[in-house]
């Protein structure tokens, strides 16, 4: 079933915005206060005055208590005023410190209550936050009792109500965790581990598989040996669980993180191994269009040779992959392309529309675009048998056309395909809204979102970041301020059946930053999720510490930094690289020095290759050998294990030469990376 197409009552305040803005800039009238109110939510959504005071004084109590590192009197003011009925009303910034404070805490001291109290008061009014269960959970068993962490979560389960909920990724955190509490549970006593069993008690459709995303967001309390373990475990727990061949997974299968799909295609081939089930036609298809995607085009060709040691005779389906994986190949694409064509036609299989479509947009791709033209022309006369315009077709065919600004073409197709009964697709929509905001055309906007209406065309979360986009940036040529349209656009968001969530916002957030570099926007989008009390997560704050990094200032991005933990967000080693890497853009070694050994001094999170690489790089460019030697020294501070990827160790290799004193054990290894490298590369 369809979403609903955009709200009329947001496409009316749509208009009604560049209506009163152009009313605004031509008689530069103050028409903020006549639009001002439409889109902000009334008192009723908001806690009465008396409430809000007192939840106000009690947070400066507790944060007065926190800054003079008196737990005992925190845990007083919390105990006195909490009431489970008022529970939500507990859920701000300062609570959260509250717990991460209580956290840290090793031993009972008098009169301070547990961080695990605090949750479980919390679950009691029925509003106790995912993180904090994993945190109370992974407390647990780093204490050597996971069975009390099963509890907890068995607990959470209970509050939550609905099974279904623990798959969100706001829960996702807690339910890891649970599963790694079964997994320690299991293999402390001895007792094989059931992929049933776990699955029954952590419903999860979606394991991580990943070593990095399994240790150090859930598991970085626990020793070596017993994380080996645990990833084991939850690999057996996976084989078990996934099955590759299902047309949801395939979905979901990522086009961006080619290490990460190396992966999941390896487990792939395991789990056939172990089960005898083997990939279809259908995952072979999908995986090399992921790796072409991903950019390893060579390593779409090798599951081509996978799929045909397999003895299934590719189909179009398979072919078209393969044709795809050549379009996108960096080097010599045309006569690759031309190259599996032959092929293709001489196993037998006629190439059919989605095979046409790779090659225009192909020949899009390559700025050929009279040739482009012409394969159309062919398609849409009848020329190549049994072969008819298809959708795909007409929507590679527009968005060609933008993306090389031939937009009145673009716009005459569009008419023409829309009399014989085609229909845009979102990402053509959205490449219209794109290219009329990059133009200034802002009243076209207005006729599109018409359209999409009455073609029963469901917005996505591109759609609204353009909106969003236009918003602000209409907001600027009149002075107007956006904020009632946006608020409007973040309402309509929830009844086309995209939750108005964090993780919604985020992306948004995200794509103003990046298709736009509009961090003005990002910051005010940001203010508003704030406002709308949702609670940012990690990818949030890493988005907009990107965005300012990049585009906006460092200072402000430091300030959303140590902001994190007062949200109840631990500072991640991927955001502390973030700066390291900034700085070493900058070529501030001294900088990228500081945020190293800020990362090493967290309790909570340690560095990995890459934050080493980012500082290291930076003092070797700027012949700091002082403040090398200050990187590696850390460096040499870790265990042998410590994984020194593909290019550090060069690195290290490169500066020892220069005179830098880089420990034997750790020069050796770096070496024998090197000498790895090389013949793997031969």
């Amino acid at each position: 079933m369809l979403k609903r197409s955009l709200q009329v009552s947001t496409l009316r305040q749509f208009v009604r915005y560049q209506s009163t803005a152009a009313a605004s800039a031509a008689a530069n009238s103050n028409a903020t206060t006549s639009s001002g109110s439409s889109g902000s939510e009334g008192p009723a959504s908001s806690p009465s005055n008396g409430t809000q005071f007192a939840r106000e004084i009690r947070n400066r109590e507790i944060q007065a208590a926190l800054t003079k590192n008196d737990l005992a009197e925190a845990s007083r003011i919390f105990e006195h005023n909490f009431r489970p009925e008022r529970a939500r009303d507990f859920l701000s910034p300062t609570i959260y410190s509250l717990f991460r404070e209580l956290a840290k805490v090793k031993e009972p001291q008098s009169g301070v209550i547990s961080a695990k109290h605090v949750f479980e008061q919390l679950l009691r009014g029925g509003v106790a936050p995912g993180w904090m269960c994993q945190a109370v959970i992974m407390a647990d068993v780093a204490k050597g009792h996971p069975e009390q962490g099963i509890e907890t979560w068995i607990k959470f389960l209970e509050a939550i109500g609905d099974p279904e909920l623990t798959v969100l990724q706001v829960n996702r955190g807690a339910a890891v965790a649970a599963m790694i509490a079964y997994c320690v549970m299991c293999i402390k006593g001895g007792i094989e581990v059931k992929p049933e069993e776990a699955l029954q008690l952590v419903p999860l459709k979606k394991l991580p598989y990943n070593r990095d995303i399994l240790i150090q967001d859930y598991g970085s309390r626990l020793p070596r040996d017993l994380s080996d373990k645990v990833i084991e475990a939850v690999k057996k727990i996976r084989l078990h669980a996934v099955d590759f061949n299902s047309l949801d997974y395939l979905k979901d299968l990522p086009t961006d993180q080619p290490i990460l799909l190396e992966a999941v295609y390896h487990e792939a081939q395991t789990k056939e191994k172990v089960t005898g089930v083997k990939l279809t036609e259908v995952s072979y298809a999908r995986f090399i269009s992921c790796f072409a995607q991903s950019t390893m085009v060579n390593r779409a060709f090798d599951i081509w040779n996978d799929l045909m040691k397999s003895g299934i005779t590719p189909t179009n389906l398979g072919w078209n992959a393969l044709l795809q994986a050549g379009a996108l190949s960096r080097k010599d694409r045309r006569d690759i392309v031309d190259q599996i064509w032959t092929h293709m036609e001489k196993a037998g299989v006629s190439p059919d529309a989605d095979s046409y479509a790779t090659l225009i947009e192909l020949n899009f791709r390559d700025h050929q675009i009279d040739r482009a033209l012409d394969i159309f022309s062919d398609v849409q006369s009848g020329k190549i048998p049994n072969v008819n315009v298809s959708l795909k077709i007409f929507n590679i065919m527009l968005n060609g056309l933008l993306k090389n600004d031939m937009i009145s073409e673009a716009e005459a197709l569009r008419a023409e395909g829309k009399q014989k009964g085609y229909v845009g697709n979102i990402m053509t929509y959205n490449s219209f809204i794109r290219t009329y905001i990059d133009t200034k055309q802002y009243n076209k906007i207005e006729t599109l979102l018409t359209e999409m209406g009455e073609d029963q065309i469901a917005p996505d979360v591109v759609t609204y970041t353009n909106l969003i986009d236009a918003t602000f940036k209409k907001s600027r040529d009149s002075g107007v301020s956006p904020m009632p349209v946006v608020d409007d656009l973040i309402k309509d968001m929830a009844a086309n059946g995209i939750k108005a969530n964090t993780i919604a916002m985020t992306s948004i957030i995200g794509g103003l930053i990046k298709s736009t570099g509009d961090i003005h926007a990002a910051r005010a989008l940001f203010d508003t999720l704030l406002h709308r009390n949702l609670h940012p997560n990690q990818r949030t704050f890493a988005t907009i510490i990107d965005g300012e990094l990049t585009y906006g200032s460092r200072e402000r991005a430091l300030k959303y930094f140590h902001s994190m933990p007062r949200n109840g967000i631990r500072k991640p080693t991927t955001v502390y690289n973030q700066f390291i890497n900034a700085s070493a853009r900058r070529g501030d070694a001294n900088g990228a020095l500081e945020m190293l050994e800020q990362l090493i001094e967290d309790p909570y999170t340690d560095p990995n290759r890459y934050s080493y690489y980012f500082a290291l790089n930076v003092a070797n460019r700027q012949n700091k050998l002082n403040i090398a030697q200050r990187i590696v020294d850390h460096l040499s501070s870790h265990r042998y294990e410590f994984d020194l990827g593909d290019v550090l160790p060069s690195l290290l290799v490169t500066m020892a030469a220069k005179g830098l004193k880089v420990p034997p054990q750790l020069l050796e290894r770096a070496h024998a990376s090197q000498a790895k490298k090389k013949g793997t590369s031969q």
